[in-house]
């Protein structure tokens, strides 16, 4: 953990995308961040806490619809 950048700067990037961020976590070593994108979808995104490269991707709403 002595490497991960703080959430607070993930915040910061999926706001300025355009997504309405509903909360960030640690889940199983990654950033868990649900958000609201800018259709309306909720979406689940786990994010390198490092890198914040996107792990996975689904959507809230149709779990089997996976990115």
């Amino acid at each position: 953990m002595v490497n991960w950048r703080p959430q607070v700067e993930l915040l910061e990037i999926l706001s300025v995308q355009g997504w309405a961020v509903e909360r960030i976590k640690i889940d199983d070593g990654c950033y868990e961040a649900k958000v609201l994108d800018q259709q309306g979808r909720h979406i689940e995104a786990l994010f390198n806490p490092v890198t914040f490269e996107i792990v996975k991707l689904e959507l809230e709403d149709q779990k089997n619809d996976k990115f």
